[in-house]
């Protein structure tokens, strides 16, 4: 049976707070997953190449990469290509597949809908 994992990709930032969030949000999907999920950015630490680097070093012989991101850009169209075919030449043993981002789903509407009405409400800290 091949091992698998996954990776959760942003944008990255250097704000402490976001850095949590998506090691909280990488820590849910393992669990509803069923597998290990790394983090990364696409500007900062972990990098793509550091989280396929782990990833690899933990047996995963098939790696999905997720891209945390709504609309289609240049990091989809040319910064993650290009930086998951350097991780393909550092890693020929594993498979990297990349899903399709986040995009416009309706199901992010509902969340959205959800804070608003919350914010509406007055259950809003911020």
């Amino acid at each position: 049976m091949t091992r698998q994992a996954a990776i959760l990709i942003d944008h990255g930032t250097t704000a402490p707070s976001a850095e949590e969030g998506l090691a909280r949000l990488t820590a849910v999907l393992a669990g509803r997953a069923g597998m290990r999920v790394y983090p990364a950015h696409l500007n900062g630490k972990p990098s793509l190449a550091a989280a396929v680097a782990q990833a690899a070093a933990d047996g995963a012989e098939r790696v999905i990469v997720l891209p945390c991101l709504l609309t289609v850009g240049h990091h989809l169209r040319d910064t993650l290509p290009a930086l998951l075919e350097e991780a393909r030449r550092a890693h020929p043993a594993v498979e990297l597949r990349m899903a399709d981002p986040l995009g416009l789903d309706d199901r992010l509407a509902d969340i959205l809908l959800d804070r608003l009405r919350g914010h509406l409400a007055g259950r809003t800290t911020a």
